[in-house]
């Protein structure tokens, strides 16, 4: 009953976000009741399955964390409008070209690093007993490197770890450019800007993992639609377009569910037989998993933002030989009253309770909530000098980080790092080896 109510409660704020920024849809303020509409109904596909009795201050965290993000969205924006631009001059006046010789050297980069991150999966497998088909190679591959079964120096090389994020970053710039010139060109748009994209998709595949591209998929999203209003103006969203992006999406979730025995993930006899519950249980679990952390909390730590902060605490206890600061990310594992895995995956709103209690659910809910929607209006308001917008494009690496609340936290645990740091500096070069670096005569 609390679970319909909540479903209920959230498709209203949903309704009031809808009104308060004017149908923008991929509007941080927005996207966060729309993600969470999504996990609850996830949750309420398998609400007999799990049998789950969500506590009212689960109800109460969720509804109050959302809206204090959407009430700090509306402020940050409104007091942005003053920075409106006059749109009524297309800012998208041409395709982008890249030259062919960059064309080709990034082809031939994404294939050479993508072979030598494969070459480092292989070798980290058949250290902890993997090699007898690709889905074992997989599985072992991931636990050795989720789970810490690996020892100082045996894990990913470095420089296969970099060449493996430059591909990524090369991979941003041509998505965006991509969706530039589909704006511009439509169905004939030129293919073979595709190529670096899939081959870092395949490189992903291969590494037991499907994430990045739910990523590129956000990203996607994010371009089209603010290319677009700086092309018109103003939001175009009509029916058209959310039919195109409810298949887009179904694409993806077909792509997601399709190869999850393929990078080695473990099946279930209820899932094997019902690929849509697979799927619900990674976007509709986290609900009732706040219900029992919130419950059932697990004992509290004496590190600092252990789960907020777990990349800057790894690099400074890494750099400074702190080894209480080397530590795993992932949290405990729990099932619902049925013995049904619900995984280990809690939304944000977890990480902000477990470090900082309920007075960290406003800070970072209010903090998170600025820095996307500044970000946003920066990356849509502003006029852009250069043909490729950088920063709109580093918007879309670090848009995941909203899209995913309803699951995760991304802002803090994730992107507040050095890793980070150095993915905005690629995704700088990437985009002028492609549109400024004259190497043809």
């Amino acid at each position: 009953m609390t679970l319909i109510l909540l479903f209920i409660t959230i498709l209203f704020i949903f309704f009031i976000s809808i009104f308060l920024f004017k149908g923008d849809i991929i509007h941080p303020g927005m996207i966060i009741s729309e993600v969470f509409l999504f996990s609850i109904l996830c949750a309420l596909y398998n609400l007999n399955l799990w049998k789950i009795e969500l506590g009212w201050e689960t109800y109460l965290v969720i509804v109050f964390g959302i809206v204090i993000f959407i009430v700090t969205a509306y402020v940050t924006t409104s007091n942005l409008q003053l920075f409106q631009w006059d749109y009524s001059r297309s800012e998208i006046k041409q395709v982008i070209k890249v030259p062919k010789l960059q064309q080709i050297l990034s082809i031939l980069f994404s294939l050479v690093s993508g072979l030598y991150y494969v070459k480092e999966v292989l070798r980290i497998s058949r250290s902890v007993g993997g090699g007898k088909d690709w889905s074992s190679i997989m599985y072992y591959y991931r636990q050795a490197t989720s789970y810490g079964v690996l020892g100082d120096g045996e894990g990913m090389s470095g420089i296969a770890g970099h060449l493996y994020d430059f591909t990524v970053a090369l991979s941003y710039v041509y998505l965006f450019i991509i969706v530039n010139n589909i704006l511009i060109e439509g169905i004939k748009v030129k293919k073979t800007l595709f190529i670096p994209v899939i081959i870092c998709c395949l490189t992903t595949f291969m590494s037991a993992a499907r994430i990045q591209v739910l990523y590129f998929a956000m990203a996607a999203i994010v371009y089209y639609f603010v290319l677009t209003y700086k092309k018109y103006g103003r939001n175009m969203i009509n029916m058209k377009q959310l039919m195109k992006i409810a298949f887009f999406l179904i694409a993806i979730f077909v792509c997601f569910v399709s190869l999850r025995s393929v990078i080695g993930r473990g099946l279930s006899e209820k899932s094997a037989n019902d690929p849509l519950y697979y799927f619900t249980v990674y976007a509709g679990g986290p609900i009732p998993l706040l219900d029992a952390f919130l419950k059932a909390p697990p004992p509290t730590s004496d590190v600092f933002g252990k789960e907020l902060f777990f990349r800057i605490n790894r690099f400074i206890g890494g750099t400074f030989h702190i080894p209480e600061l080397v530590y795993i990310s992932h949290k405990e594992f729990r099932y619902a009253q049925t013995g049904y895995s619900l995984g280990n995956v809690y939304t944000a709103f977890r990480s902000y309770i477990y470090d900082f209690g309920m007075s960290g659910l406003i800070l970072f809910s209010v903090l998170t909530s600025w820095f996307y929607s500044v970000f946003y209006s920066f990356v849509k308001l502003r006029p852009s000098s250069q043909k490729v917008d950088v920063p709109l494009i580093i918007y879309g690496y670090m848009v995941s980080g909203v899209f995913l609340m309803s699951i995760s936290e991304r802002l803090f645990s994730i992107f507040f790092s050095v890793n980070s740091l150095k993915m905005v500096l690629f995704i700088y070069l990437a985009s002028a080896f492609l549109t400024r670096l004259k190497l043809e005569k």
